[in-house]
């Protein structure tokens, strides 16, 4: 989890890791391979990745399953594949009873399952989630967040927020970003002084944060 106030740098960061911002230092590496030496290790590594964008477009005239159909294709999904590979994503987001629907009739909480639904088509090795929540009401969001929890049994993700329930809700480690530079990383237990997320507080979570700082600025 990438926790920081809003202009943190936490787009920016997650923009270079997905390949879409070229750093101006550093490289970003896939296994051993930097994915801006060559495009074509970048498409490659696209093919294993899914992405939630902060504000994602779609395209209101197509229908669910066809847009999935198309991300499919995208993501280089085999022929004989497509078929499981959109009704699980359809059923991870809770939207098999939607499949038929125009993307332009679904609610603000559907759309986001939806865009959801399509970076995980490709059954990636990482999921990167960029403020996810952003817009949505608290039932929305606890619907997207239940989604994402049961993605994350078998599956790297990687969230950006601001919100520090989204961090007690999905999060098993958080690395804090202010000002463009990472302060410090924890495990959520050890942040929030219990391994029992259900007694998990943001007065908890704060306090853990704050000895990150503290930590960063040679604080005792």
């Amino acid at each position: 989890m990438l926790l920081g106030p809003n202009g943190a740098g936490k787009t920016t960061l997650i923009r270079a890791l997905v390949g879409v911002l070229k750093p101006t230092a550093g490289r970003v590496l896939w296994g051993q391979v930097d994915i801006w030496a060559q495009s074509s290790q970048r498409r490659d590594f696209h093919a294993t990745l899914g992405w939630v964008p902060q504000n994602p477009g779609l395209p209101p005239g197509m229908r669910v399953s066809e847009l999935l159909r198309y991300t499919a294709w995208l993501k280089r999904v085999p022929d004989d594949v497509v078929p499981s590979a959109i009704d699980r994503a359809l059923e991870l987001s809770n939207l098999k009873r939607l499949a038929r629907r125009r993307v332009g009739t679904l609610s603000g909480g559907e759309a986001r399952r939806l865009v959801l639904a399509s970076a995980v088509v490709n059954r990636p090795e990482i999921l990167v989630l960029d403020e996810p929540t952003a817009g949505l009401d608290p039932e929305q969001r606890d619907n997207f967040l239940s989604v994402v929890r049961t993605i994350g049994a078998d599956t790297t993700v990687i969230m950006a927020t601001h919100l520090y329930e989204d961090v007690l809700a999905v999060a098993d480690v958080a690395m804090a970003i202010e000002d463009g530079r990472v302060i410090g990383q924890d495990a959520l237990a050890d942040l929030t002084g219990t391994s029992d997320r259900s007694a998990m507080t943001i007065t908890g979570l704060r306090a853990g944060l704050g000895r990150l700082r503290d930590a960063a600025r040679g604080n005792p």
